[in-house]
């Protein structure tokens, strides 16, 4: 198989000489396609869904979530394993883990679920990691899946700690995304065990708005061949080195988390090297190297890059052209901040503070498809959440978004280059869903035009 390449782009294509300077530079693990030659049957999967069944979920919500669950297990194959978690004050095993060889049972058992008692997401999230730990192997891809209000009302609350053991679990191999259900669910909760825990946060009212979403997952999922991916960084030129906001530290200083890589998919982070003082013809501004381990478990050989430029005149470097991509990806990020920003004064009533945010995000637009969808959605819903979000792996940079207008998948997809992410061509989630589940020759069919 062709190596991924890893690579640095740097906002502009030099740095000043002999002064003070905020830099920002693009890291980007390209992967390959698949090679044909070589095709192999998709990773097993390991999938565990805990389902909240509590009394918010009530009516809509829960059919609607029962529904997705009943796609999820159609799309399975007889090498894949599922166990089915539903959750009030208690999490309950409606499906222990097993091989879906018969669905007729698990489908049964889904339907059985009823509306009853308090929220307790953390129980229900934390009983279906430990059903999927049961299946955690060497070339298996194990994730929970949680369809939910994100109303939690009893049970460990603190966003922080959830956080915190969604990232650890991440660590081990069993990943989390979470799937909003409703008009009012919990978004910083949902957002945040899905980003902790390196999956995939999206939301919807109903099962055919969720279902793209979980077709480019499952996609995404399927063309998955390099885990535990880490990202180390340092600035040989003496600068400090920060990243994005979006990536989550990997336990020793200068080491971050990366998302897993899968085959045509991007992964980017968006990174700043502030310097001071420096001298000569040139520096080298960062240094970069990814690691991370095949499917079989083993390690694979690290991706190096660095990032050299000549030093020039201030004058000259401020005059200096600036990437389009990195300049975009910097955009995102202020849009994001910018909608953070939004739904707390939103939060406090404040909404004179709200409209001037969409004020700003206006025009920042530039015709730009994610600040206008931005800038019209908080100009024309001052009062609302202002900041859902779907994280919809067939989006590149803002540019695309899977769905028809104003549906729910039509949402912006803000994590694109506010942290790091994974994306991947639309075509081939869809491929994947069509081809991959059904058990055709996966990565002929992926391969093939669309």
């Amino acid at each position: 198989m062709t190596r991924p390449i890893l690579t640095i782009t740097p906002l502009k294509a030099a740095a000043p000489l002999a002064a003070s300077a905020e830099l920002h530079l693009l890291v980007c693990v390209s992967c390959p396609p698949a090679d044909p030659a070589s095709a192999k049957p998709r990773p097993p999967l390991n999938l565990s869904l805990a389902i909240d069944r509590s009394g918010s979920m009530r009516g809509h919500p829960l059919a609607e979530a029962k529904a997705c669950a009943r796609r999820v297990v159609q799309a399975l194959g007889e090498r894949d394993r599922v166990s089915i978690i539903s959750y009030d004050d208690v999490p309950v095993v409606d499906v222990p883990p097993v091989h879906v060889t018969g669905k007729a049972g698990i489908l049964a058992a889904i339907d059985r679920i009823q509306h009853r008692g308090c929220t307790n997401l953390h129980g229900g999230w934390l009983a279906a990691a430990e059903a999927a730990a049961t299946g955690l192997a060497a070339g298996v891809l194990t994730r929970v899946m949680v369809l939910s209000d994100g109303n939690a009302n009893i049970g460990l609350r603190d966003l922080d700690e959830i956080a915190s053991q969604a990232a650890a679990l991440a660590g081990t191999g069993i990943t989390t995304s979470t799937i909003g259900l409703g008009r009012e669910f919990n978004e910083d909760l949902m957002t945040a065990l899905a980003r902790a825990g390196q999956g995939q946060a999206t939301y919807g009212e109903t099962a055919d708005d969720l279902w793209p979403s979980f077709e480019a997952e499952l996609g995404l999922l399927s063309a998955t061949f390099g885990k535990r991916v880490r990202l180390t960084l340092s600035s040989p030129c003496g600068g400090t080195v920060s990243a994005g906001s979006g990536l989550l530290p990997a336990g020793r200083d200068g080491v971050w988390i990366l998302p897993n890589l899968a085959h045509e998919a991007e992964v980017t982070a968006l990174v700043k090297v502030q310097v001071a003082g420096l001298s000569g013809a040139d520096a080298c501004l960062l240094e970069a190297a990814v690691t991370y381990d095949g499917m079989d478990g083993a390690a694979a050989a690290p991706l190096t890059a660095s990032a050299r430029v000549p030093l020039v005149g201030f004058a000259d470097f401020v005059a200096g052209a600036a990437d389009s991509k990195v300049a975009g990806c910097i955009k995102e990020t202020a849009a994001a901040d910018l909608q953070l920003e939004a739904k707390a004064a939103a939060r406090q009533g404040d909404f004179a503070a709200v409209r001037g945010i969409a004020d700003k995000l206006a025009a920042m637009a530039d015709g730009s498809a994610l600040t206008c969808r931005l800038s019209h959605r908080m100009a024309f819903a001052p009062g609302m959440d202002l900041c859902r979000r779907g994280l919809h792996p067939g989006t590149r940079h803002g540019s695309q978004v899977a769905g028809g207008t104003g549906g729910p998948a039509d949402r912006p997809p803000l994590a694109a280059c506010h942290s790091s992410c994974s994306r991947i061509d639309p075509r081939i989630a869809r491929k994947a869903a069509a081809a991959e589940w059904s058990g055709q020759d996966s990565r002929q069919q992926l391969l093939s035009p669309a």
